[in-house]
């Protein structure tokens, strides 16, 4: 950075001294050694002054010209088509092997056009050298005869060497300079040494030394053409013999000086603008966020002028937005920030109105509601790095905006401190007209006149934690009495709605007291906070009678405090408050969530809850097509009772005039379609929800959830909650009963399980229907109800287990006839014992649900056994156990058999994942133990486009974060998939349609049809991760947690090979990005015969270990106790 503001007045003064002459620092040259054949090297070129490498070029892998050298070493190249006596090396071909840092193993270079030779062959022509022997230990290398383009016939005079015509481009080796006729010849640098380990080690440690010298001349430069004097470190430059650490120190040394200038050049009159300066770079996004970075991992973090206001954002503003709620920064640091005082302010939106923050250096301001905002932080810096921008801390909202940043610097002096604390003081709230604690009030006023009083900078850092502590402080009780204050509105609230004199009392005598007195301290009046509470809730529990609305029993009911009150479950989506401020609803949009909140110490008995809400089941078009069958999957609850809201399409009204925004139907009929009309619909009586609960230990749990949701633009929204208290109301007890009944005897009637919890349903059954239909009291149809639905949902988990059972004993039946001729005896006479076993068991009902659950286990064990074939598996013989992984191919275009993350699939028979994060896996029991190799055809996309990762890999690298994974006995071995880059045609598999051309010869698929092409012809099939097999059982997966806007994966042809269990083959470590796989506890563990009798403990023989681990997933092994 050129910071341009410093300093004309230092120039004219004659601070700038004279550089004085002193010896050159020389960049050191290696020795040179004899060149053999088969010797590990290193290549120097002399011209050039650099060595061979595969450092910054273009996908980590462009030979380069830099100070960090390759390892390389050059073979004799026998033409392996040649057969003896003919088969000898012809005395000039060779290949040079390099050892790729972009893959960590031994590859080829090559010669991939005129101007680019890389390090990474794989099937490339062009790969081929000869060496000219220049005398003295200096060679020059070039294009092989046998190469079919790039050779001495074609190319006459060229050699490979540095170009260095263009500084800008010198560090890439060039395949084909010609030195005889070459436009720039006299730039041309093709004398080559070679270098031995020992020696390049020792000639690194001189040139890292060279190097820093070169950068303290830099910086002395700088400071001299700014009128700064840096004669220290003009002295170390000038010794030669100056260590690595004297010349770090120059450099400090001149940081220092340069800093100190601005800080004594600045002053609170005449302070810099760090933008003009240079230090702040983009502070108006206007066309970009260059110079800003973000930590929040947002799906958009580009500009937009949506947000624009024309006064805190104007035009184009920096956004981060994403579908899920997100946290982290949005900042700016300066390296070598003067030090002193310092002004941020910046224009903020932010849509959640709670944990966000505009901060700069150690301090920072809370952002208040979700209105446009500039923001203002006044701070003192004395660090290297000055850091300034805002940050999230709260999972709550989706979206920032930041434009129209300043940065003000007002220098370093005891003036500027002085203005500074003056500022504090000034923008400090006045406490004078709030309900506090008078004597804290007066101590803090104490603190303030004594800080005014301080003349030094020194005085004003060393007294600064104490003005800090007693403004905290002064807030915090402040905010206390806020709370007492607002909690008495409340009690005043809740003595219109319940009519407690016993409150009124307690109001009048204590709580208006104790808040004019200003007497407690913030513990005291926290701990009155509390007590008040109490006495509001007891007031309104004690209201509550029958047949009367209750809805004050609920904490901010209608939203007007924003989310006050309720809680969320923190692993699904965050709702949103919104509509107008008078009736505010809430929404949530394409996501899950769980929106409640808990009362307590509330009469037993019937409630009915009351809640305006409805469910867009997906897309306006879609959802109105399917409103009769599509399933509401919104619902609104109360303790184990729940009932579906209104599906919106169902509400329609023909009236185009009651919303202003609105969707029309095809049916010339209308519903709304933003927050605000929503509202109007529930203001109106419209998508009203009411359904019945029962309490039975004086807790309630209500609220508003969808858990199971999938589809896009799925919209849920609502308004206020009401609660009525029916006591035991009889007609609506028959009302809540009724359909357990009915559920009850259809489960009963219509379903196998279990005959011990068919036994127990049946005869509430019975009962409960009785007492309705000879109209028991409402104490009686109570009893009845409680336990009830758990006996209806026992009853159902373990129909669920019998079905699953029973769809597994077909399974096995089919496999057992499927497998006659390649299953071992062993294996088929087990499996025909197991299913006669189960088939008598699903008839008779006589497994209990734990058992039918271990005879699943049991079967898939038998299955996988039976589908191994009988064969002896070794190193040299792997033996292909494909058949045991289930839908390896997707050919059914589904996810059958796989679990946790679902990718897509469409009409091409693989699967994949876009722009999401993923743990896709699939767990098979009952292998052998011993060595297994997982393999896929698959490839990740970094970026949102194959240009976009092509440039990356240029500038850099392509970062994989999704991962092919095995994990057994709590042992995980993980693997990067492939990058689109790492594989592709030289001409094309669909003649350009759906792929994406890169270079000449370089294509690459660009649609899930392009890939199933590439699989089919082998591309991308170079996945593959080792693994041990230690408790038969094995979970293979796919799996990405790093956030990437745009990334894709796609996959196919899962394979599975079996080693046995003494091959040489290890197991594959643990990739750094596979993080969250790691072993988890045993939250239970439960042993089977294998009859499937359980027990807590192993009995004698074979047993069936089943593990539950504390991440919900199911271990199975094998024991024998003898």
């Amino acid at each position: 950075m050129k910071h341009t503001l410093l300093l004309t007045a230092l120039l004219a003064s004659g601070m700038c001294s004279q550089i004085a002459s002193a010896d050159e620092w020389v960049k050191p040259v290696p020795e040179a050694t004899q060149f053999h054949y088969e010797d590990t090297l290193y290549m120097y070129n002399l011209g050039a002054k650099y060595f061979f490498s595969d450092e910054g070029g273009a996908y980590g892998t462009q030979a380069t010209l830099k100070d960090r050298g390759t390892r390389l070493f050059m073979q004799q190249y026998i033409n392996p088509e040649l057969t003896p006596p003919d088969s000898v090396w012809d005395g000039k071909t060779l290949i040079v092997w390099d050892y790729c840092n972009q893959y960590s193993e031994w590859r080829n270079l090559y010669i991939n056009d005129g101007s680019q030779l890389y390090v990474d062959r794989q099937s490339q022509p062009n790969w081929f050298f000869q060496l000219e022997d220049m005398g003295d230990n200096v060679y020059r290398l070039y294009g092989a005869d046998v190469n079919p383009t790039y050779n001495h016939a074609e190319w006459p005079d060229t050699y490979i060497g540095a170009d260095l015509t263009d500084p800008a481009t010198a560090y890439v080796l060039r395949p084909i300079l010609d030195i005889v006729n070459g436009v720039n010849k006299e730039n041309y640098y093709v004398d080559w040494i070679f270098v031995t380990p020992e020696e390049y080690e020792r000639v690194q440690v001189k040139i890292n030394t060279y190097n820093l010298a070169q950068e303290l001349k830099a910086k002395i430069d700088e400071a001299t053409e700014k009128g700064v004097d840096v004669p220290e470190a003009q002295r170390i430059y000038e010794n030669t013999s100056s260590t690595d650490e004297e010349l770090q120190e120059g450099m400090r040394l001149v940081d220092v000086a340069m800093r100190v200038a601005v800080e004594n050049s600045v002053s609170p009159d005449e302070p810099m603008d760090m933008a003009s300066a240079g230090y702040l770079l983009n502070p108006t996004f206007d066309s970009n966020r260059d110079g800003w970075t973000t930590t929040t991992g947002a799906q958009n973090t580009g500009v937009t002028s949506n947000k624009s206001d024309g006064v805190n954002i104007i035009g184009n503003a920096w956004e981060n937005w994403n579908p899920s709620p997100i946290t982290g920064k949005m900042y700016q640091s300066i390296v070598g920030a003067p030090h002193g005082i310092y002004r941020f302010s910046i224009g903020i939106f932010s849509d959640s109105g709670v944990g966000t923050y505009v901060y700069c250096s150690s301090d920072s301001v809370e952002l208040r509601g979700t209105d446009l905002q500039t923001l203002e932080v006044f701070t003192t810096f004395e660090g290297d790095t000055l850091e300034f921008g805002a940050k999230k801390y709260i999972d709550q909202g989706q979206w920032i905006q930041l434009d129209n940043a300043v940065l003000t610097y007002y220098g370093n002096s005891a003036e500027s401190y002085q203005f500074w604390i003056n500022q504090l003081i000034e923008q400090a709230p006045d406490f004078s007209n709030m309900y506090k604690s008078n004597a804290m009030f007066e101590e803090y006023e104490n603190v303030i006149s004594d800080m005014q009083a301080l003349a030094s900078k020194e005085e004003i850092l060393s007294n600064l934690d104490r003005f800090k502590t007693a403004l905290s402080d002064m807030q915090a009780n402040v905010d206390a009495y806020a709370e007492y204050y607002e909690q008495l509105q409340d009690a005043y609230k809740a003595i219109e709605e319940t009519g407690s004199e016993e409150l009124s009392d307690y109001v009048m005598e204590v709580v208006e007291p104790t808040l004019e007195a200003g007497e407690l301290s913030t513990e005291e009046i926290l701990a009155e906070v509390e007590v008040l509470k109490q006495r509001i809730q007891e007031a309104r529990v004690a209201a509550v009678e029958e047949g009367r609305e209750c809805s004050f029993l609920i904490i901010n009911n209608d939203f007007m405090d924003q989310l006050e009150g309720w809680e969320r479950d923190s692993t699904l989506g965050a709702p949103a408050i919104g509509g107008p401020a008078e009736r505010p609803c809430v929404e949530k949009w394409q996501d899950n969530f769980d929106l409640f909140q808990r009362i307590s110490g509330v009469p037993n008995g019937i409630y009915r809850l009351e809640v305006p809400a409805f469910y867009r089941t997906e897309g306006n078009d879609a959802a109105y097509a399917n409103r009769e069958t599509a399933e509401v999957l919104t619902y609104i609850y109360l303790n184990n009772e729940y009932s579906p809201v209104a599906n919106e399409m169902n509400g329609a009204v023909s009236d185009p005039d009651i919303f202003s925004n609105k969707w029309q139907t095809p049916d010339n009929t209308y519903v709304p379609n933003d927050m605000s009309n929503a509202s109007l619909a529930f203001s109106r009586g419209m998508y009203m929800n009411s359904m019945y609960g029962v309490v039975s230990d004086g807790n309630i749990k209500l609220g508003i959830r969808n858990t199971t949701g999938t589809m896009g633009d799925r919209w849920s929204i609502w308004g206020t909650f009401r609660l009525y208290y029916e006591g035991y109301n009889a007609d609506a007890l028959k009302e809540i009963l009724q359909p357990l009944v009915d559920e009850g005897r259809d489960t009963v009637e219509n379903c196998q399980f279990s005959q011990v919890d068919k036994d127990k349903l049946m005869e509430r059954v019975v009962d409960a229907s009785n007492a309705i239909s000879t109209d028991a009291d409402g104490e009686t149809l109570f009893g009845l109800y409680i336990g009830f639905r758990e006996l209806i949902d026992s009853a159902k988990a373990s129909v669920a287990s019998y079905s699953e059972m029973f769809s597994y004993a077909d399974q096995l039946a089919t496999v057992i006839d499927e497998t006659q001729e390649t299953a071992s005896d062993e294996a088929l006479t087990n499996a025909a014992e197991v299913y006669d076993k189960v088939i008598t068991g699903y008839e008779d009902g006589s497994f209990s649900t734990s058992q039918a659950d271990s005879m699943v286990l049991v079967m898939r064990m038998a299955i996988t056994q039976l589908r191994i074939p009988d064969a002896v598996a070794g190193d040299e013989a792997p033996v292909d156990v494909t058949s045991v992984i289930v839908n390896p191919n997707y050919d059914n275009e589904d996810n059958e058999g796989w679990s946790g993350s679902s990718p897509l699939h469409q009409s091409y028979q693989n699967a994949e994942f876009y722009n999401t994060n993923f743990d896709m896996y699939q767990v098979i029991y009952g292998l052998p133990e011993g060595t297994y190799e997982v393999r896929i055809s698959g490839f990740y996309r970094t970026l949102g486009t194959a240009e976009e990762t092509y440039d990356k890999r240029k500038e850099s690298n392509d970062t994989i974060n999704a991962f092919l994974y095995a994990e057994s006995g709590g042992v995980v071995s993980s693997v990067p998939l492939m990058s689109i880059l790492d594989d592709y045609s030289t001409s094309g598999l669909n003649n350009g349609v759906d792929e994406v051309q890169l270079e000449d010869e370089m294509y690459v698929p660009n649609q899930m049809v392009t890939s199933a092409m590439y699989f089919e012809n082998g591309y991308y099939s170079d996945n593959s991760v080792f693994c041990k097999v230690t408790d038969g059982t094995l979970k293979i997966g796919l799996k990405k947690n790093v956030t990437n806007g745009g990334d894709w994966a796609i996959f196919d042809n899962w394979k599975l090979f079996y080693y046995g269990g003494d091959s040489s083959h290890e197991a594959d470590g643990d990739a750094s990005g596979i993080e969250g796989i790691e072993e988890d506890e045993v939250v239970s563990r439960t042993y089977y015969t294998l009859g499937g009798v359980p027990s807590s403990v192993p009995v004698k023989g074979v047993n069936i270990v089943k593990s539950v681990m504390s991440d919900g997933t199911v271990r199975i092994s094998k024991i024998l106790v003898k």
